[in-house]
């Protein structure tokens, strides 16, 4: 998406202020070394990563807090290191 999209969507109202400048701010960041993640609280109250891809990453604060949990931490890296040889890994 370009910032004129994105100025577009402001426009005809599918996108809030505070969301266009999230989005613009994610895909400056892209290509950039820091790439920081940026977050946003949706107006449906979930919660929004931006700067891990094309999209945000979206989810309710249950679900993240499910994700983020020692235990699925745990199992997360363990599954990670069984699965080496087939994960891909972009820059």
């Amino acid at each position: 998406m370009t910032t004129q999209e994105i100025l577009a969507k402001v426009a005809s109202g599918e996108v809030q202020p505070g969301e266009a400048a999230t989005l613009i701010a994610a895909m400056n960041a892209n290509g950039k070394s820091n790439n920081q993640l940026t977050y946003k609280v949706s107006p449906k109250g979930a919660m929004s990563v931006y700067g891990m891809g094309r999209f945000p990453v979206t989810l309710y604060a249950e679900q993240w807090e499910r994700i983020d949990s020692d235990a699925e931490r745990k199992r997360r890296a363990e599954f990670m290191k069984s699965n080496a040889q087939q994960l891909t890994r972009k820059s």
